[in-house]
């Protein structure tokens, strides 16, 4: 009888365990910096423009904003889609590699966006990503 106790306690220890982990990774999959930068090209391929000012730092009707999103809905236009690689995690900023690759998982075109964290959560900081951009192609 005790050995079944056991294994009751042990199976229901595991799942509980499990459904624990899942629901803590779905919830912080939502929060981070490369949810930001997923909910952003989700937005800029359906158009919502207030969705995607919910993403970034800057004034949308700003310069940075405007060529960044612009070459964004481009190069998704074109069938190009994105595909967050790794992230990297410096003092002051959070800086996301996206790869934008081809229906045959070419990866065509690379951007490192940089995020900031602010109180109501992780922005993309499009000014910065566009010169940062920029200088990879030596155009200052």
């Amino acid at each position: 009888m005790n050995e079944i106790v056991r294994r009751h306690t042990s199976i229901g220890a595991s799942l509980g365990l499990a459904v624990l982990t899942l629901g803590v990774f779905g919830f912080s999959q939502n929060i981070g910096p490369e949810s930001c930068v997923r909910r952003y090209h989700d937005a800029v391929r359906r158009r919502a423009w207030g969705e995607v000012q919910a993403t970034l730092l800057q004034d949308l009707q700003s310069y940075g904003p405007i060529a960044l999103t612009e070459g964004v809905a481009d190069m998704m236009s074109r069938g190009l889609q994105p595909r967050v690689r790794r992230t990297v995690r410096d003092p002051d900023a959070v800086y996301v590699v996206v790869s934008y690759v081809d229906g045959e998982g070419v990866s065509r075109q690379d951007l490192n966006y940089i995020l900031v964290a602010t109180r109501s959560g992780w922005r993309i900081d499009a000014d910065m990503t566009l010169i940062r951009f920029r200088r990879s192609l030596g155009v200052y």
